[in-house]
């Protein structure tokens, strides 16, 4: 049983046919200037490695000890793996 909207073929944005669900494409609503601040806030932000930030992480919250080995329930032996 299809939704009225389906078979009534009013969708908004999307078709359902035998050949499958057609999906229109989004439009961009995010203003230039958002856009342009966005840039260039992340142009100032510096470069980071995930595994550096969650290693600095580690160093504040020892997080890891939380993370046990499934089968023997011990911590890790080197955090940064």
């Amino acid at each position: 049983m299809l939704p009225p909207l389906v078979v009534a073929g009013e969708l908004p944005d999307a078709q359902i046919s035998t050949a499958g669900l057609k999906i229109s494409p989004l439009v961009n609503v995010v203003p230039e200037a958002a856009s342009q601040l966005n840039r260039d806030v992340n142009a100032r932000l510096p470069h980071v490695k995930i595994t550096d930030l969650l290693l600095e992480v580690d160093r504040w919250t020892q997080f890891p000890r939380h993370f046990t080995h499934l089968k023997s329930s011990t911590p890790p032996r080197d955090p940064a793996l």
